[in-house]
């Protein structure tokens, strides 16, 4: 589950040397200073990685005797300290980007060095009687891998009224029901196939492999639904401003595409017909409401369908860009590469490489967040979670790498929503999942998370790293100030689970009206009405809505009794969803309409599907 960062992977963008100090040698009688070397540095940073290096292409091992640390100053923050093994340390590549970030105030990264020798005593040397304590530093770089040449700015917003549902950014672009697939997203390329090895897995943008996979494998964009308070008829948003577009084909159904001018365009699919802003416009505002949620072409559930699309040869048309210029709009989050971007294909008669993905959303990155642990502990915040480590948790510097992540479930539990993956690793990439005392995880919630939860439930589970099973942990609940606590001792997965109220899916009746000869052909027009009822009635919450669909037409939502008139073999399908979002397993009808009798008919009522008693 977890993976680490390896710092092998070649960068794009310019690689931009700066010499922090060149090779040292130093000595002082009796001994040597506790800091024999410090230093401030700051130089022009836009984005992309910096690494500390001895060699300026950001490949060399960094040496020194005991004790490196590095301090972010003039508006960066995070610091880290390397070493402290009384020994001269020649240690890989260090990546200060993961615990230090730009001034907020100017465009520059800055950040002090120092090597002390601590508590520890160097070599020494007789000179004339005199003991010296020594010790040398190498030549050491600070190298740039600016990519900002490259890098679009974040300019999309979510494409619903999130606030609107009670959410936070953060929590809005985590419940997703769908996710982008970084190994293959050709799920909708005909011709193109995912490798055997990888139809029942999906490669999300921070490089976890979810547990389950519901939907998605191969898919090429993110949905959206209940989770996030998104139903049928939702508006949906413009991500972006820019010049709109429809279409219409029998698997997307309605869809909205927004050129961004950008090089972006963004698409919106399963839209409802009504509604649609071309019917008046052709360009959009940022957050302008361009259509509804629905359930036109090939889905069975409303939710909102977005994808994101680059002009990769920069011609303006879109069309030639599909499906190598899909990208994620959530970026690719690992050091590790991306399969996605180097992935080469044949489709339409051309050679093709995926597309590398940014991070699009306004606001920054708000899902990642990295902070170090000292030995003399820290607290640390993600969304709603806090992290709380005392003193000696760890015995020398940490980063900790806190993730977001969608809404999770197992058996009848779901997760109150969002879940957190934490990881931990040495400086270096070693991973780090088990600490030498408990500390304390604090998951805030309020009365609406919980109030379709069974209360006696509630409680915090987590998975350690490499663990298929949910583990429940002794958590302490308090419903006044909305807090669960829980000590604990490892890594990596957390959540607030419980049982909701109402798991059950709701029954639908369908009624049928018409001559019916005793062969099972009616000789007439059929009239079908739909009632459902939501179960258990302790707990309802009523129905939500009603969807059906007549052969392979769209889905459409049910509102009053149809008819099939015309002769022919129909078939009729339909389910219900509750406002809890359980969903009712599809039921399909197959009838026949011959206006010409053989057997005297039978006229009446015919329920199709009884409730259970």
């Amino acid at each position: 589950m977890c993976f680490f960062p390896s710092y092998s992977m070649a960068t794009e963008g310019e690689i931009i040397p700066h010499l922090i100090h060149s090779a040292t040698h130093f000595e002082q009688t009796p001994t040597l200073k506790n800091t024999y070397y410090y230093k401030s540095f700051s130089f022009p940073y836009s984005s992309g990685r910096v690494v500390l290096s001895s060699t300026p292409d950001g490949t060399g091992p960094v040496t020194f005797y005991n004790l490196m640390s590095v301090y972010g100053i003039l508006g960066t923050r995070g610091d880290f300290s390397f070493g402290d093994s009384c020994t001269v340390m020649s240690i890989p590549p260090i990546d200060i980007t993961n615990f230090l970030t730009k001034s907020s105030s100017s465009n520059t990264m800055a950040f002090s060095l120092s090597y002390r020798r601590g508590s520890c005593g160097p070599p020494t040397i007789n000179k004339g009687g005199v003991l010296y304590q020594y010790t040398d530093i190498g030549d050491l770089y600070v190298v740039y891998f600016d990519d900002s040449a490259k890098k679009p700015v974040p300019f999309l917003i979510p494409p619903w009224d999130y606030k609107a549902m009670g959410l936070d950014l953060d929590q809005a672009l985590t419940r997703v029901d769908s996710s982008f697939d970084h190994q293959y997203p050709l799920a909708h390329v005909l011709g193109v196939d995912e490798p055997p090895d990888a139809t029942s897995s999906i490669l999300r943008y921070d490089r976890t492999v979810p547990e389950s996979v519901s939907v998605g494998s191969g898919n090429d964009s993110y949905s959206w639904g209940k989770q996030a308070g998104i139903t049928n008829g939702t508006p949906v948003l413009a991500a972006a401003g820019g010049t709109v577009t429809y279409q219409y084909d029998h698997t997307n159904g309605h869809s909205l595409f927004i050129n961004h001018g950008n090089g972006f365009q963004t698409r919106y699919i399963h839209l409802q017909k009504s509604g649609l802003v071309t019917e008046n416009a052709t360009t959009v505002t940022q957050g302008q409401v361009i259509g509804r949620v629905g359930v036109s072409g090939n889905v069975d559930r409303p939710t909102l369908h977005f994808m994101v699309v680059r002009d990769k040869n920069g011609d303006g048309n879109f069309e030639d860009n599909i499906p190598d210029g899909i990208v994620d709009p959530f970026g690719w989050q690992s050091f590790e590469s991306d399969p996605w971007e180097s992935y080469s294909f044949t489709y339409a008669g051309k050679e093709r490489t995926g597309s590398r993905s940014y991070y699009l959303w306004e606001g920054g990155d708000r899902l990642l967040s990295r902070a170090t642990l000292h030995k003399n502990g820290n607290r640390m915040y993600a969304n709603n979670f806090t992290l709380d480590f005392p003193r000696y948790a760890v015995s020398h510097d940490v980063l900790v790498r806190m993730q977001l992540q969608q809404p999770l479930s197992f058996t009848s539990f779901r997760s109150i929503g969002s879940s957190l993956l934490a990881q931990v690793h040495d400086g270096f990439g070693l991973p780090i999942t088990n600490f030498n005392t408990h500390w304390d995880l604090i998951i805030t919630f309020n009365k609406a998370d919980v109030a379709r939860f069974n209360p006696k439930t509630l409680s915090i589970y987590s998975r350690a790293d490499g663990e298929a099973i949910w583990q429940k942990e002794n958590t302490t609940l308090d419903f006044v100030t909305g807090k669960a606590q829980t000590a604990i001792n490892h890594m990596s997965e957390f959540g607030l689970f419980g049982q909701p109220l109402d798991s059950i899916a709701p029954v639908t009746t369908a009624t049928l009206v018409g001559d019916l000869d005793t062969s099972g052909i009616y000789t007439s027009e059929i009239k079908i009405s739909l009632q459902a009822t939501d179960t258990p009635t302790e707990y309802t919450q009523g129905i939500d809505y009603i969807l059906y669909k007549i052969g392979d037409t769209n889905w459409q939502e049910y509102s009053d009794t149809f008819t099939l008139s015309g002769a022919g073999t129909y078939e009729v399908s339909y389910y219900a969803v509750d406002n809890d979002g359980n969903a009712e397993a599809i039921d399909t009808l197959t009838l026949t309409i011959d206006y010409t009798p053989l057997t005297p008919p039978q006229h009446q009522p015919l329920p199709i599907r009884q409730l259970p008693q």
